[in-house]
C-alpha cells in the first residue's frame, strides 16, 4: 500500500464497461444521443463516489468496437485513440458480435466486453495490484467473479450502476 504524508492510502482501480454506462445514461438522462466518457472525469468520479483519499491507479475502459469496414468506425476509433491517449486510462475495445443465438441483429453486441473486464479484474487481484476495485457494470454474469475478488483475493469490491 503506498504511504502518503497523513498515511497509507488505498490503491483502487476502476473497471467500466463503456456499452453498460453510456446507454443507461442515455436513457436515465434523457439523451438525443449516446454521451462519450471522459477520461478526466471518470477519475474525478472515482475519488468522490467513493472516498477521497485512494490512489486511483488505472481506470480499464471496455467497449464493443465497430468493424474496421462499418461506416462508423473512423469516428469511434478517433474517439478511442483520444480516451486510451489520456493518463491513467486503458482501453478494452473488443469487435463486436452481430449474431446472437444465430440470429443476425442490427446492433451491436457487447459479447466479450464483459470477458475483458473479468479477465482484468481478476488478473489484476491476483497480482495484488489493487486494494479496492470500483466497477460500472449491469451485467449480472460478472457477479460470481465480483465474489471471488472479495473472498478469495481478499479484494475490497463496490459495483455501481447508473
Amino acid at each position: 500500500m503506498p504511504v502518503s504524508p497523513s498515511g497509507p492510502q488505498p490503491v483502487a482501480m476502476a473497471f467500466v464497461d463503456a456499452g453498460y454506462l453510456t446507454a443507461a445514461a442515455q436513457s436515465h438522462l434523457k439523451l438525443p444521443i449516446r454521451p462519450r466518457i471522459d477520461g478526466d472525469e471518470m477519475a474525478i468520479w472515482a475519488r468522490f463516489a467513493y472516498r477521497r483519499d485512494i490512489d486511483l491507479m488505472r481506470t480499464y475502459v471496455y467497449d464493443a468496437q465497430y468493424p474496421y469496414d462499418a461506416d462508423q468506425y473512423p469516428e469511434q476509433r478517433a474517439y478511442f485513440d483520444a480516451l486510451a491517449a489520456q493518463p491513467g486510462i486503458r482501453l478494452g475495445a473488443r469487435p463486436p458480435s452481430r449474431a446472437v443465438g444465430g440470429v443476425t441483429t442490427g446492433s451491436l453486441a457487447t459479447k466479450g466486453v464483459e470477458a475483458l473486464l473479468v479477465l482484468d479484474l481478476v488478473r489484476m487481484a491476483q497480482l495484488r495490484a489493487f486494494d479496492i476495485a470500483l466497477i460500472i457494470a449491469g451485467d449480472r454474469d460478472l457477479a460470481e467473479a465480483l465474489r471471488v475478488e472479495a473472498d478469495d483475493d481478499a479484494r475490497r469490491v463496490i459495483l455501481f450502476s447508473v
